[in-house]
């Protein structure tokens, strides 16, 4: 059986994420991103890959999102575990939000209580503008959400694997 040899570069991303919030003024340690290694993982089973990269701008056009804007993602349940909420209150202490857009990616947005905490916060906090929830996302859908976005967030408290960064 041969194998496909498609090669992801996942350290790549971070390490670029990271020289991205230093070009933003939200990371004052400009080295920060040369002490991140970057190696590739090779997908050995055969399957197509789902996440790859897609330009940035045919993402956002599947999504109907602005090609102006600042994108931050999370992608996750609705469990106060994953620390959303710290990112909310991040969001709130920005001086200028002009033009950034949180977008909330999971949770079913009729009947999530931690869903219905998290969107009174935001009115609390006064950054409706800046935040959509989603609700709960195809998984061949992922994909644009993840190449449309500028940053993804993962402010868990706690990851019992740490894959999710990954």
């Amino acid at each position: 059986m041969a194998f496909q040899r498609d090669r992801i570069s996942v350290l790549r991303g971070i390490k670029g994420a990271l020289r991205h919030l230093h070009d933003l003024g939200l990371d004052k340690d400009e080295k920060r991103a040369q002490r991140v290694d970057v190696f590739e993982c090779i997908n050995r089973t055969g399957a197509t890959l789902m996440f790859k990269p897609m330009e940035k701008k045919l993402a956002r056009e599947r999504l109907g999102l602005s090609e102006k804007d600042k994108i931050v993602l999370f992608v996750g349940r609705m469990d106060p575990i994953k620390g959303l909420d710290i990112l909310l209150y991040a969001m709130a202490m920005l001086e200028d939000k002009t033009g950034l857009r949180l977008l909330v990616v999971g949770g079913v947005l009729d009947s999530d209580t931690e869903l219905k905490r998290l969107q009174q916060m935001c009115v609390k906090l006064g950054i409706v503008e800046n935040v959509k929830f989603i609700g709960a996302v195809d998984h061949e859908n992922l994909p644009f959400f993840y190449n449309a976005a500028d940053l993804c967030a993962v402010p868990s408290y706690y990851e019992s694997f740490g894959l999710v960064a990954v």
